[in-house]
C-alpha cells in the first residue's frame, strides 16, 4: 500500500487549467490533439490531472535561461 503522501491528488480539468495558465477549451483541445498533460479518465465524459503530471509538464516546457 502506497503511503498517503504518495497517493495522486486528482484535480478537475477546470482547476488543471488554471494551475496551467491556460482556458479550460485549450486544456480540451490539447487532450483532443494528444497533447498537454497526461489524462486520467474517470469516466467515459470524466478527466482529471494529477498535480504531479501537471508539474512535470510545466517542467518539460521550461526552457534554458540567457545567461549574462
Amino acid at each position: 500500500m502506497k503511503a498517503q503522501s504518495e497517493r495522486p491528488q486528482i484535480v478537475r480539468s477546470r482547476e488543471a487549467a488554471r494551475i496551467l495558465g491556460v482556458s479550460p477549451r485549450t486544456l480540451s483541445n490539447w487532450r483532443w490533439k494528444g497533447k498537454g498533460p497526461r489524462v486520467v479518465r474517470l469516466s467515459a465524459r470524466c478527466v482529471g490531472y494529477d498535480i504531479r503530471d501537471l508539474i512535470d509538464y510545466l517542467e518539460s516546457r521550461k526552457e534554458g535561461g540567457d545567461e549574462r
